[in-house]
């Protein structure tokens, strides 16, 4: 899960550089002209993004190249030339609207010329964001101690990605793998052939359910006491924990949850989900404990009173409940719901 988090992260990063060099093209050549521009010439708007995908990857924190030519389609420079009058390479030399980018950036026939530092700072917030969303995950339970980085994804190819995490993380090494932009396509097809190579995996996060519990003196603080049942104090939203951050969980592994009490013409039982990235979580309602959704268990063929186990299966790229009451071991359907978490 923190992989998926993390590859999540960097593409949202990716977008962000992206986004700076759509915002400098909107400022070159004006919003409304570049929305026309993706709607009547479709084909070049992708071939100006491929060009600067291919562009950004060899921008570097240091060095000595001073600039950086990127290819602009014709079709452009003939929409903005129609629009305006004049032509955008003298525009930019001596209008007034182009002052900031006066000796940083310069148009030659198909291509502008654009400062390196000016490129650079595309990358300044999302690099900072990205050392500061790794510090933060190597400061929870399971990656603690890790010594080595392997950059893969498309953008791991960018110097910049690779020279920041360097420069942020000295006492890391850094590993970029031969041909990074496949790596990650190249293990999805050899985890589809054999999905056994991974025969488990670290759990991301303390999982466990919602309970309520008799009040213990010591144990539970007495402002907790929500309710009393036949004379016994009762306490709500206690964390049942079932499996523990940077515990291992091998495939198939199966854990057991609190058995359900359920009663004739009930039509579903429901268990609340919780994770916590804290190990040992007393409530569901401590900080740093979040609600992922509930096990819904369809109880309408329930005859008679009873309790139902609910099995969850771990350890592989879904999650499985199983659903069976204790005494006749008849099993009930049951399914995730992670989608209604209001």
């Amino acid at each position: 899960m923190q992989n998926a988090l993390l590859k999540v992260f960097i593409m949202l990063l990716m977008n962000q550089v992206d986004a700076a060099f759509m915002d400098f093209l909107q400022d070159m050549f004006g919003q409304a002209l570049m929305h026309d521009f993706k709607q009547t010439s479709m084909e070049d708007a992708l071939d100006l993004h491929r060009e600067f995908e291919v562009r950004k990857r060899s921008v570097k924190m240091d060095g000595d190249v001073k600039s950086m030519n990127l290819k602009i389609p014709v079709a452009l420079y003939d929409m903005y030339e129609d629009k305006n009058g004049s032509r955008l390479r003298d525009d930019v030399q001596k209008s007034q609207k182009f002052a900031k980018f006066r000796d940083r950036v310069t148009c030659a026939a198909d291509k502008i010329k654009v400062d390196i530092n000016l490129l650079r700072l595309f990358f300044k917030k999302p690099m900072e964001d990205l050392a500061e969303h790794i510090r933060d995950i190597l400061g929870e339970l399971p990656v603690r101690g890790t010594k080595t980085f392997i950059v893969v994804g498309g953008f791991a190819e960018s110097n910049m990605v690779q020279e920041t995490l360097k420069a942020k993380f000295p006492n890391m090494e850094v590993i970029i793998p031969f041909d990074a932009g496949l790596a990650v396509l190249k293990g999805a097809v050899i985890f589809g052939h054999a999905p056994m190579v991974i025969t488990s995996r670290v759990c991301p996060r303390t999982y466990g359910m919602a309970v309520s519990k008799l009040y213990v003196e010591g144990v539970y603080p007495a402002d907790q006491v929500k309710e009393t049942l036949d004379g016994k104090k009762i306490v709500k939203n206690v964390f049942h924990k079932y499996m523990t951050i940077g515990e291992p969980t091998k495939v198939g592994q199966v854990v057991t949850s609190l058995p359900l009490s359920v009663h004739p013409g009930e039509p579903q039982a429901r268990v609340r989900i919780f994770a916590s990235k804290q190990s040992d979580p007393v409530f569901v309602t401590d900080r740093g404990c979040s609600y992922l959704g509930e096990i819904l268990v369809d109880t309408a063929e329930v005859t008679e009173g009873g309790s139902i186990a609910v099995q969850m299966t771990f350890g592989g790229t879904e999650l499985r409940v199983d659903a069976h009451e204790k005494t006749t071991g008849k099993s009930y359907r049951s399914r995730f719901d992670f989608l209604n978490t209001n």
